[in-house]
């Protein structure tokens, strides 16, 4: 952690500050019309609150609102906040019986459960009690050290206007007020923790919720302590809602953000009871989705647990809902019409979704995958919920497949984790494709992400010995090359990335080993048998799954879905004839063909790489006036992301496109061409498609800034405009991208795009009438 402690620090940590913001210049923000702030800038709206009186909301404008995002992103990465803050914090972890998790609503109800008196304080008027002032303050003191101009204009682009609010209040809606607020608390934190600690309390804060509980009632007057809390509350600029204050003790029901602490975690009887009733009524008495629907709005009164119709859906025949308005006079919401098939899936997942908050709060605190067998401290009660819930995902599973609900298999994928679930519904765990153990490099992974700190340096050290297709999406993401952000590192180390080089170990299994079954039919006609298929396609995704592009993680994953479906539905023995197209296997068979036109190419056939991939890329970026193709050899047989080749062109040729416009050009003639080879089996170079220039050489307009005497090596500048960087992130799970040519400071460079790594080259002989411009290649490991 980088805490300026003495004037020296504060110079230096200020110079780091002012080159993470050195966007916020007055210069730039008045060319990109964001400087002075108005209320134009912002658009204010209300909503209503659960007691019937209005909360102000404001809509930032969309070049704000991304300045806004960058400052919450430095100062989240640069700052810590409070460890009793809860609300808002999107990497910190919270560690409670040794178990790791996310903080939010759950670890701040956690944090009170089986105590003897709860505590809870509302502070009023929140966000705007939270004015300029009080921010421009902050950001000059410890550990920020901003000048008076810097903190200025950083307070006046998180704060709102005097036009739309005379105390100048972080605007609720702007992506930056949550972090301000907890950057503000951060002290009033540390004053209630050490209160807490002093009286052998616990505390924690989540927003405007302030919590207190404590088993040591002796200790402790509840009376006396809330006037306590008042004081600190006063003292550091804010105002206590008394209408929300509430002791409550073990006797009566506790509720801590929504959730009651009693005895574990539980929601509230009435919200359980409704979401039971709910599913009931959808398994045993209405036949169609529609009619659940409309149930629900010829109800009597309609309060928070009864709503079970998402958001926005109103009442009518035909299937309608709200959405934001497009004008800025009124500010209501305008209607549009919706399709039945998406009102059907809409209404299906926020079912489930109330279903999955309701198994979080009974689950938590519990080890994941858990077995009640094995967890003998789950008390009775827990038990009890946690069962009560499984049954409630066993209900869902049955009227998804009695009203065809597209959502069966999200529950398949739960059973793995949920041992009873297994046998509510009869499920094999074998034919699961969610990969739950991860590999030991997996696992050593993660741990090194969790032991970072917020040195940047950490960070590049552990970039450079993280594997080298995390690299390739770690430099993607980074704004200033080798210098990167704890958020992208562990959101790639625990969702995963795409690796080529896994992906195509899948294709190679799709092409010629056993799950080439897929596309051909069976040696004796009677068709394949689909659980054989399954588990071979379990055992050869399952470890692969988080390094598939999204597009073939799709397209697999419906296969698994359809197989798993067809063997619910007909038993172990069914079997698939592709040729034999039935009602039972039709929706199976085109999950097959979908994900055989996402990746196979043929040889002298029309689904051809000239066909399926660079006539269509040159017909959507408009260049056919511009490109000539080479076709020789452009008909191989080959197994590849289709998708990723052909966009990932399509937008290197808008970007040529637009360059070419600088170009005096040969009109006798097209000033590129395209080239195809394919693999070689003896030097193992692997697939590229080459463009070239034609009849001169290939300017750019552009420093690299390289080190002098250089031959090779990583260039810190980024080079990539908004063409480019699409087209490295669609051909990341296919390979890299390069380009070469004369630069400003360096001719003769070739500089893979992907890699941000460049080498000198030859020149190229001044007779020779083409010269190499772009490279798409496929994956090669250093």
């Amino acid at each position: 952690m980088l805490i300026a402690t003495n004037k020296r620090d504060s110079i230096k940590r200020y110079k780091l500050i002012k080159t993470s913001f050195q966007y916020l210049e007055l210069d730039d923000l008045k060319q990109k019309n964001l400087w002075p702030i108005t209320p134009k800038h912002y658009f204010k709206f209300q909503i209503s609150k659960k007691n019937g009186s209005k909360r102000d909301l404001v809509s930032v404008d969309s070049k704000l609102k991304s300045i806004q995002t960058s400052i919450k992103e430095e100062l989240e990465e640069k700052y810590p906040t409070s460890k009793f803050a809860h609300a808002f914090i999107s990497n910190n972890l919270d560690t409670l019986d040794d178990i790791v998790r996310p903080k939010g609503v759950i670890s701040n109800a956690l944090a009170h459960t089986n105590k003897k008196v709860v505590i809870s304080i509302d502070l009023k008027d929140f966000f705007p009690t939270i004015s300029f002032p009080r921010v421009l303050g902050m950001f000059k003191q410890q550990p920020y050290f901003f000048s008076n101009k810097q903190a200025s204009i950083l307070a006046s682009l998180v704060c709102l206007p005097k036009g739309v609010d005379a105390n100048r209040g972080l605007p609720q809606g702007a992506p930056s007020s949550p972090l301000i607020s907890n950057l503000i608390c951060n002290k009033i934190d540390k004053q209630l923790g050490q209160l807490a600690k002093k009286l052998d309390c616990i505390y924690t804060r989540y927003a405007d919720d302030i919590t207190f509980s404590t088993n040591n009632i002796n200790r402790v007057k509840p009376s006396a302590l809330v006037n306590e809390i008042r004081k600190h509350v006063v003292r550091n600029g804010f105002e206590v809602n008394e209408e929300k204050t509430k002791i409550m003790f073990s006797n009566q029901r506790q509720m801590v953000t929504g959730i009651v602490v009693n005895d574990g975690l539980n929601l509230h009887k009435r919200h359980v009871d409704a979401l039971r009733a709910t599913l009931y009524n959808l398994e045993f008495k209405y036949k169609t989705t529609s009619q659940g629907i409309k149930a629900f709005w010829k109800l009597g009164s309609l309060r928070s647990f009864d709503s079970l119709v998402p958001v926005g859906f109103i009442k009518g025949e035909t299937p309608i809902r709200f959405v934001k308005s497009a004008s800025k006079e009124d500010g209501k919401k305008r209607l549009i019409k919706t399709t039945g098939k998406y009102q059907v899936k809409t209404y299906a997942l926020h079912i489930l979704g109330r279903i999955l908050w309701y198994g979080q709060v009974v689950t938590t605190a519990i080890s994941d995958p858990y077995s009640l067998s094995k967890n003998s401290y789950i008390s009775p009660k827990q038990e009890r919920r946690i069962k009560k819930f499984e049954e409630m995902l066993a209900a869902y599973y049955r009227i998804a497949d009695k009203l065809n609900w597209p959502v069966k298999h999200i529950i398949l994928r739960l059973a793995n984790k949920y041992p009873h679930l297994q046998s509510l519904i009869h499920f094999d765990p074998r034919y699961t494709l969610k990969n739950i153990a991860l590999l030991v490099a997996e696992s050593d992974l993660i741990t090194k992400v969790n032991k970072l700190g917020k040195d940047n340096q950490e960070y590049l050290d552990f970039y450079k010995e993280s594997p080298e297709t995390f690299q390739r999406h770690l430099l993607l993401r980074s704004r200033f090359k080798q210098s990167f952000k704890i958020h992208d590192i562990r959101t790639l180390a625990e969702n995963g990335w795409v690796d080529p080089k896994l992906q195509n170990e899948l294709f190679e299994e799709l092409n010629t080993r056993k799950l080439a079954d897929l596309f051909h039919k069976s040696d004796d006609g009677k068709g394949h048998k689909v659980e054989e298929i399954l588990l071979e396609l379990v055992k050869v995704v399952a470890p692969k799954l988080r390094y598939l592009s999204s597009n073939v993680r799709t397209k697999v994953l419906q296969v698994h879905k359809e197989f798993v479906g067809l063997i619910g539905a007909e038993g172990k023995d069914v079997k698939l004839d592709l040729e034999i197209e039935t009602d039972l296997t039709k929706s199976a068979i085109q999950a097959i063909r979908d994900l055989k036109n996402a990746t196979r190419l043929y040889e002298h056939n029309n689904d051809t790489f000239y066909s399926r991939i660079v006539l269509p890329s040159i017909n959507d970026s408009d260049t056919t006036k511009l490109v000539d193709i080479n076709t020789s050899g452009m008909a191989p047989r080959l197994i590849t992301e289709i998708g990723a080749w052909k966009k990932a062109l399509t937008k290197v040729l808008q970007s040529i496109k637009e360059s070419a416009s600088k170009v005096n050009l040969d009109s006798k003639q097209k000033p590129f061409k395209i080239k195809f080879k394919d693999a070689n089996p003896v030097t193992g170079e692997p697939v590229t498609l080459e463009i070239f220039k034609v009849g001169h050489d290939n300017p750019f307009g552009k420093n690299l800034n390289l080190p002098e005497n250089s031959s090779s090596g990583f260039i810190q500048k980024n080079l990539l405009g908004r063409d480019l960087t699409n087209a490295i992130e669609q051909f990341l799970p296919v390979g890299d991208i390069y380009v070469q040519g004369n630069f400003k400071d360096v001719d003769n460079a070739k500089i893979n795009l992907t890699r941000h790594k460049f080498e000198r080259i030859e020149e190229m002989s001044k007779d020779n009438k083409e010269s190499l411009f772009f490279v798409l290649k496929e994956y090669q490991s250093k």
